[in-house]
């Protein structure tokens, strides 16, 4: 597992001994996000200086890409031939998303979002590859990389998105959680609101599926984290 923080440092952990593996500093001053390579051969961290992309074989850095841009989300297709870079609004500059071909790091697009952040963006792909999901502002914004265009937002927050996660295998359900303390579940095809989960007292920061697609996890900034399951959506367990 790897994780990222503020304090400028990236760790990887190994879980069955709980410990640190590998430990990499001074390279960036924050880290706002880090995502593996799907074919295992990278790693992508969201930094106050652009986005970085490791080899894990020789932990050195193969790519840089928004140099001197925050880059609060980052995001592998499940081919692992793109690389989505979320870049933060600044001296203002909306907050632009950029789909990055892997192959040679050039970008496919370059497109704005309303998202409002500050540490957390979480984007997800569709399990197919076509669709990107990202948070923008009250709504969830939705790429499609077949036809290369933005398809009609998904509004129904009260406040800020701050992550998205897709079904694993079902792209038609998408999750979302928001600093208005819900989780939405969604059906895009219909661009409608299926469900919303309670349970958590402040924003929500982080949201994702069992691999399976059998739960669904929250953490908030109220200090917990929930579990949701169809069976008890609306009694979640505390983890």
């Amino acid at each position: 597992m790897a994780s990222v923080g503020i304090d400028g440092r990236l760790l990887i952990w190994d879980l069955e001994q709980r410990r640190v593996q590998h430990r990499i500093d001074s390279v960036f001053k924050k880290g706002y996000s880090v995502d593996w390579d799907p074919r295992g051969r990278y790693l992508a961290v969201g930094t106050n200086d652009g986005a970085l992309v490791w080899d894990i074989d020789s932990w050195e850095v193969v790519h840089r890409h928004s140099e001197g841009r925050a880059v609060l989300g980052v995001a592998w297709s499940p081919r692992g031939d793109v690389l989505a870079v979320m870049e933060n609004a600044e001296a203002g500059r909306p907050a632009t998303i950029i789909p990055v071909s892997t192959e040679d790091w050039t970008n496919l697009d370059e497109f704005e979002t309303s998202h409002v952040g500050v540490f957390t963006c979480k984007m997800d792909w569709s399990e197919d590859g076509r669709l990107l999901a990202f948070p923008a502002a009250l709504q969830i914004g939705i790429w499609d990389a077949v036809e290369k265009r933005q398809r009609e937002p998904l509004p129904g927050h009260r406040s800020s998105v701050q992550a998205v996660s897709f079904h694993p295998s079902n792209h038609r359900f998408l999750a979302s959680a928001g600093r208005d303390a819900e989780v939405i579940l969604w059906n895009v095809d219909r661009g409608e609101a299926d469900l919303r989960l309670k349970g958590h007292s402040h924003g929500v920061a982080a949201v994702e599926w069992h691999p399976e697609g059998e739960a669904l996890a929250t953490s908030s900034w109220d200090g917990t984290c929930l579990l949701y399951t169809s069976d008890a959506a609306d009694d979640p367990t505390l983890v």
